[in-house]
């Protein structure tokens, strides 16, 4: 298993998981990149995606530690609303995972979920989607006053960004500021619904990862795996940090002139190909 190619996955998942930027588009990017430099793919690639997402989950647990307490305790109303909002999430996953499977083979996998043309396409949504919600003055509502239905349509934002491209932390704080929540709350439930979708996430991923194998490939190398989730850990708490200020100050949207370039450099990569 390769360090470097390890390290540099854990600081594409680390930026990306929480900036509007797409952690599953830029990873796509980053393995188009690295193939046409002549890396080979890495191994044991659902053990590595289950370690990274721990990285990333273990930065939200501590930054909102504080929070969860409080909805824990005296804001205990909003866990309904959270439970709802993650509904959506799970019925998609489930259906991705176990049903559709069935009836379609992988081409759903193949022509959606790994695609860099649909990630290029959903990287122009995500600038789009950003630079909408800039426009609109953010609203009055509190992380613990969110309502059920608010709180579901975020929850079907949240499922659509299962597509490559398309950024969860971008759509759903853009969602929820379209609805009328403060930034704080919008940046605030996003990533209390962040929590059992990176969990779930991580928990098929960790059961395919025995159904492969029988035993977890992390024990044939400690050590790399151990320092690249420190590393998306790292990474992805000083990305929240820097999310979470863009959001109170109002600059969300300067992501889309990153995201506008990268999206129309996926997509020419991939015309001749298209094309032929």
């Amino acid at each position: 298993m390769d360090l470097v190619q390890l390290i540099i996955l854990a600081i594409v998942q680390g930026i990306t998981e929480f900036l509007p930027v797409s952690s599953s588009g830029h990873l796509i990017a980053v393995g188009e990149l690295l193939a046409a430099l002549g890396r080979a793919p890495l191994q044991d690639q659902l053990t590595v995606n289950v370690l990274l997402h721990a990285g990333t989950l273990g930065a939200i647990l501590i930054f909102y530690g504080g929070e969860i307490r409080r909805v824990l305790g005296k804001d205990r109303r909003v866990i309904g609303p959270i439970i709802v909002g993650t509904i959506p999430i799970g019925v998609v996953g489930v259906s991705i995972k176990k049903l559709l499977p069935d009836a379609t083979g992988d081409w759903i996998e193949t022509h959606l979920l790994e695609s860099p043309v649909v990630a290029g396409v959903m990287f122009l949504a995500t600038a789009a989607l950003l630079i909408f919600s800039a426009r609109r003055k953010p609203g009055e509502v509190e992380f613990p006053d969110v309502g059920y239905g608010a709180a579901l349509l975020i929850g079907c934002v949240q499922s659509l960004a299962i597509l490559p491209g398309l950024s969860r932390s971008g759509a759903t704080i853009a969602a929820g500021l379209l609805l009328g929540l403060s930034r704080k709350a919008a940046a605030t439930f996003s990533f209390f619904l962040a929590i059992p979708a990176i969990a779930g996430a991580t928990a098929v991923e960790l059961v395919d990862v025995f159904d492969a194998s029988g035993t977890s490939a992390a024990a044939n190398n400690p050590l790399e795996l151990s320092i690249a989730t420190l590393v998306a850990f790292v990474v992805g708490m000083g990305a929240l940090i820097l999310l979470v200020r863009l959001v109170l100050s109002g600059k969300l949207h300067y992501f889309a002139w990153y995201l506008v370039p990268l999206g129309v450099a996926m997509l020419v990569w991939k015309l001749p190909e298209l094309l032929g």
